[in-house]
């Protein structure tokens, strides 16, 4: 329980109504009965002053979509929630790109850019799913092909230190620039280095055309959805097993090739003229977003691993997690495999076996790798979801001991532990 001494020192730095007192809330393992929602970004500052100072660990929180991804944490004190933190979107429609704060729901910057004549490149995993948070996890959507991964959307941020310095890197324009580059240091951390405040980001051209196409194909889906992924105006493409879109017994259900289209008229005309060529296509305007919440949203008796590898080994790679009892999702064009082990009861066994499966699957020779993006919290105990290579995890201390030495930032949540 936090210490009286301590609360008080919370609330003459960011004022009384930011201490909240409650009934407990819990993510993965860890239980909670006290929230700390500064206002402003000074308000911030001097709340993580004062937890450093006193070595409060915090579990941070943005729109709390996505809040099972990570590790089960160590024992902490507090939520620190940024949902209070004033809201910012400004679109600059002649240069193309958005100042955002970490606050804003992702909806909102995709109305914003649309209404400027230009799009969001980030993808919503929910209503409520704020840009903070998602530029936190990190993990690219489905129509990532065409978006770019998150990382790469980013210009700039603004992030409070756990020392409560406020800090920024990268700027509002691209430019060539000497060093390291932080933003993307900080851009699927999981909040771990520092609280994201406030980011420029570069948006996309708004498309004259957008189409979603499906296609139930046979033994040809992997070859197919590899070309697919190859033409031009092509954003999102995914081999999908059939049972995940018919409810069906895998025997039963035809695999299926979702392609989500967007570009000038006549490139989108042409590539659904090509893939009507090869397969019997119908339109199916709400596959992606039935897509991102299959991969995203927490399942209660289900492991979803994210595998990475080079696009030349993903039909090996399918073949294998198939024959290990997985479903699986293919993205070819961005080099992964979403695979999906069913547990249909509470066994640690099970657990072990699904990641011995997805290891034996994968070739290490091609730097391929995996990461449990979802699990239930019993099914953490004792592992690291990331899977982190020993050679990697100095680099990573280092820099956690770095950014945030008295470990007060979802202590435990990332790779290794940290």
């Amino acid at each position: 329980m936090t210490e009286a001494g301590t609360l008080r020192e919370l609330r003459e730095a960011a004022g009384a109504s930011s201490v909240l007192e409650h009934e407990s809330l819990g993510v993965d393992g860890a239980n909670v009965a006290l929230t700390l929602a500064p206002s402003s970004r000074d308000d911030l500052a001097a709340t993580l002053a004062v937890c450093t100072r006193h070595e409060l660990p915090l579990l941070v929180r943005g729109g709390g979509t996505r809040l099972g991804v990570g590790n089960r944490p160590r024992p902490v004190e507090a939520w620190l929630s940024t949902a209070a933190l004033e809201p910012c979107c400004e679109v600059d429609a002649d240069e193309g790109v958005a100042r955002v704060a970490a606050a804003t729901p992702l909806r909102e910057l995709a109305t914003a850019a649309i209404e400027a004549g230009w799009r969001s490149p980030l993808e919503a995993s929910g209503p409520l799913a704020t840009l903070g948070g998602s530029l936190a996890i990190g993990s690219p959507g489905p129509r990532a092909l065409g978006f770019g991964p998150p990382r790469r959307t980013v210009l700039g941020l603004e992030v409070v230190l756990a020392s409560g310095e406020r800090t920024r890197c990268g700027s509002r324009v691209v430019k060539n620039v000497s060093g390291y580059d932080l933003a993307k240091l900080y851009v699927g951390s999981l909040g771990t280095l520092g609280v994201l405040t406030e980011a420029w980001l570069r948006l996309g051209p708004r498309p004259e055309a957008e189409r979603t196409l499906s296609a139930q194909v046979g033994e040809r889906g992997v070859e197919l959805a590899r070309r697919a992924a190859r033409r031009p105006g092509a954003r999102a493409v995914a081999l999908v097993d059939g049972r995940f879109v018919e409810r069906s017994p895998a025997d039963e259900a035809p695999d299926v090739l979702l392609v989500d289209l967007a570009g000038d008229a006549p490139v989108v005309d042409q590539t659904e003229a090509w893939l009507r060529s090869e397969a019997d296509v119908s339109p199916r305007p709400d596959a992606i977003d039935w897509l991102q919440a299959l991969q995203e949203e927490p399942g209660s008796g289900a492991l979803h691993f994210r595998a990475s590898s080079v696009p030349s080994r993903l039909g090996p790679l399918r073949e294998r997690l198939h024959q290990a009892g997985a479903g699986v999702v293919l993205h070819p064009g961005l080099g992964q495999a979403w695979a999906f082990f069913e547990l249909e009861h509470h066994d640690a066994g099970l657990v072990d076996d699904a990641w011995c499966a997805v290891r034996r699957a994968l070739d290490p020779a091609s730097g391929a790798h995996a990461v449990l993006e979802q699990a239930p919290s019993w099914a953490k105990v004792g592992r690291d979801v990331f899977d982190a290579r020993p050679a990697t995890l100095p680099l990573m201390r280092a820099l956690k001991e770095r950014f945030d030495p008295a470990g007060i930032l979802n202590p435990g949540r990332f790779a290794g532990g940290l």
